[in-house]
């Protein structure tokens, strides 16, 4: 059990969200009276929101909204790697180099995910590439 900080009310642990930055694992506030808070802070800060907000500014790779789709259409509105087509522009991910931070292109999620698990290395990359190929059917 455990005591929110807004409502004052014992609470089952289920009814708070996880949270890293208190030793409990747990946030200082319950759910419901997180959604509440939440709830009215959007209703209060609509230019806020975080896409409006993206959209307007630029993102996290210091190129505008208007940037990402450029390069999106340059590339055919599809993935540099798998070719596949970026149906929406959740699809459409900004690759860049973790170490240099620069962006090489625009890659579907599954191949922007794949990268940053083999970490850039061209060498982990080809050893799993010589990995599928000993298992695969000929």
């Amino acid at each position: 059990m455990k005591t929110c900080k807004k409502c004052n009310v014992e609470k089952a642990l289920s009814e708070y969200y996880k949270s890293k930055k208190n030793l409990d694992g747990l946030d200082g506030t319950c759910k419901a009276c997180r959604i509440i808070y939440s709830t009215q802070w959007q209703k209060d800060n609509p230019e806020k929101k975080r896409a409006t907000w993206r959209k307007a500014n630029y993102n996290r790779y210091g190129i505008t909204h208007q940037d990402k789709l450029d390069m999106v259409k340059a590339q055919n509105s599809k993935c540099a790697i798998c070719e596949r087509e970026l149906d929406t522009e959740f699809q459409a991910c900004v690759d860049h180099c973790h170490t240099t931070k620069v962006i090489r292109g625009i890659l579907c999620r599954n191949c922007n995910v794949g990268i940053g698990l083999f970490k850039d290395s061209l060498d982990i990359l080809k050893s799993a590439q010589n990995y599928l190929k000993r298992y695969s059917k000929k």
